[in-house]
């Protein structure tokens, strides 16, 4: 009598077909060989210098200074739409939504990381340099 019910019900009522979990291991497989191409930087073959680039794109001290400007304003204003973003996250705590939090926290970090590139930008025209390091990045932003 199991025999018959164990066998109606696996015929019937396929969980693993159902869950996917054939896929999901196959899946689970890949990852490794995801993580090895994400944290393995690429090579660049072609590498200039931050004159040859002046050059290249045509431009000079003025509009420089103008990029320059630019780049420091559109830090400042991701900054600060970061900061709000985290503040309206945190508002959510006290109500006890904490998808809220999450949501709100996921959109302040995306500020802060086009924060980080306009900042960056701005470090090289500054520095004259490019392809700068996050640690000289880090040592002119904390002025080290």
């Amino acid at each position: 009598m199991a025999g018959f019910i164990r066998g109606t019900f696996k015929r019937h009522f396929n969980i693993s077909q159902w869950m996917g979990l054939k896929y999901i291991g196959e899946n689970f497989k890949l990852i490794p060989s995801l993580f090895k191409r994400l944290s393995t930087p690429a090579t660049n073959d072609y590498s200039e210098t931050f004159e040859e680039a002046v050059v290249r794109l045509g431009l000079d001290q003025k509009k420089l200074g103008f990029r320059a400007r630019e780049y420091f304003r559109a830090a400042v204003i991701y900054s600060c739409c970061g900061v709000i973003g985290s503040l309206y996250a945190l508002s959510f705590i006290n109500t006890g939504k904490y998808h809220g939090v999450i949501m709100g926290m996921m959109v302040a970090s995306i500020f802060f990381a086009h924060a980080f590139r306009a900042h960056f930008w701005y470090t090289q025209i500054r520095m004259k340099k490019l392809g700068i390091t996050l640690k000289e990045w880090a040592c002119t932003f904390l002025d080290y």
